[in-house]
């Protein structure tokens, strides 16, 4: 980290001396810039050149090796500990109440303790920086005893994200058995419904009944003014027009359904693996630490 800071502070300086060059050769008119340019381009030289100076005179590297740069760098170890205990108790929030064989309850919650997951790690790496060299002095015991309790959690959740993928395709196949029946349940419905309907203009109805039916229909107000006999032949093509569009509907819902359900599940068992990965590499690594 040192020797990132210092690079930073040698390219500061480099691109300090070359503006102080720039801006003496502006002064002196030997920069062939011609002369109008030259003043407009004066002031913002010196600005810069001026704010370069500022910050070339702050040593980072010994800021950062002072007493207060490391007080300032042991905020993160801090501020890790609360992401990950904030991120615990959101987990727990997530996972209870428990709802098991249920399974869009299933597929929804393992989404959710994933999109938490990110945040618990980068808590993680804030706490990781207790152990860095400059810091390694001021990690207490209790530290270690959690370091070495975190590890063995992410052990076991590591393992618990691989298992949870054959899981994610059980559950989808599942649900979409469910949405698929449920969608097929209201396409019978509908179907039974126009039948019932088709029954009652066979059976025969009385103008106003008739007319109050094309009104549930939806029909345009010049066709609710044709004679009987016409408006029954078009209610009637209405009906036949639907029994044709309700099927394509139910599938076309199916079909949308799939994809969206698909699309997310395998969203979730991609993010499953790699976080199964990653808890499984910190926990050998902290083994290999500690």
């Amino acid at each position: 980290m040192k020797r990132i800071f210092k690079g930073l502070s040698n390219w500061l300086n480099n691109i300090k001396d070359e503006l102080i060059v720039f801006s003496d050769n502006l002064e002196r008119g030997v920069s062939g810039t011609p002369k109008i340019f030259r003043w407009i381009l004066l002031p913002f030289t010196f600005l810069a050149t001026e704010a370069l100076k500022s910050i070339s005179r702050v040593d980072v590297q010994t800021v950062l090796s002072s007493r207060k740069g490391i007080e300032i760098i042991g905020l993160l170890p801090l501020l890790g500990y609360v992401v990950v205990f904030m991120s615990l108790i959101d987990f727990a929030s997530i996972l209870f109440p428990l709802q098991l064989q249920n399974p869009e309850w299933e597929l929804k919650t393992l989404s959710a303790l994933i999109n938490q997951s990110w945040a618990f790690l980068i808590g993680l790496g804030f706490i990781f920086t207790r152990y860095f060299k400059e810091n390694q002095g001021e990690a207490l015991y209790l530290e270690i005893i959690f370091l070495r309790f975190i590890r063995w959690f992410l052990l076991i959740a590591g393992i618990g994200l691989f298992l949870a993928v054959p899981l994610v395709f059980s559950d989808t196949q599942r649900l979409l058995s469910f949405v698929n029946g449920q969608v097929m349940q209201q396409e019978a419905n509908n179907l039974k419904q126009i039948s019932q309907i088709e029954n009652r203009l066979a059976a025969g109805l009385l103008p106003q009944q008739l007319r109050s039916l094309g009104q549930s229909l939806k029909l345009k107000p010049e066709l609710l003014s044709l004679p009987d006999p016409q408006l029954k032949t078009v209610i009637q093509e209405t009906l036949d027009a639907a029994k044709q569009s309700i099927p394509k509907q139910a599938l076309e819902a199916r079909k949308e359904r799939s994809i969206s359900t698909w699309k997310n599940s395998l969203r979730t068992v991609i993010a499953l693996i790699i976080l199964g990965i990653t808890f499984i590499l910190i926990w050998f690594k902290v083994g290999q630490a500690f």
